[in-house]
């Protein structure tokens, strides 16, 4: 079992969480995702190139804080919504808010989640390394 360790402050932990079609392609090239490229960037650190390299892939977002070749790249980040959380490994940039593949917000937002389009979410990033953020999130999802 894997403990949150060092929740990091956040100035306004409630967010939109939306969803983007775009991120349920496992096949998209990590081109299209703003933590591709640079020092920081997931290709050179993880060797990822496609979205489906990701280890815990479906669980990747857009958010609202990481930028281009920022160490925030490969964060791992809680979203709860109503009784339900997750954790999510940041990979790109969200103009405002939160960005999920529709799988995942499916699952958070509910069997109305294509008409509600977006959800308030609690966010917060948390500090746990990429590899380990999707095993926190298999085990929230196993104990339901």
């Amino acid at each position: 079992m894997h403990f949150v360790r060092n929740i990091v402050a956040n100035d306004k932990p409630h967010h939109a969480v939306t969803y983007d079609w775009r991120y349920d392609d496992r096949d998209r090239p990590m081109d299209f995702v703003t933590c591709a490229s640079g020092e920081n960037g997931l290709t050179k650190r993880f060797g990822w190139k496609i979205l489906g390299d990701v280890t815990h892939f479906p669980y990747i977002a857009g958010i609202d804080s990481i930028t281009w070749n920022s160490t925030q790249c490969g964060s791992c980040w809680r979203i709860t919504h109503d009784s339900k959380t997750i954790y999510v490994v940041g990979i790109d940039n969200m103009g405002k808010g939160v960005n999920l593949p529709y799988q995942v917000f499916r699952w958070l937002a509910g069997p109305k989640a294509k008409e509600l389009g977006s959800i308030d979410g609690t966010v917060v990033q948390v500090s746990l390394p990429a590899n380990e953020c999707w095993n926190y999130t298999y085990y929230t999802h196993t104990k339901e």
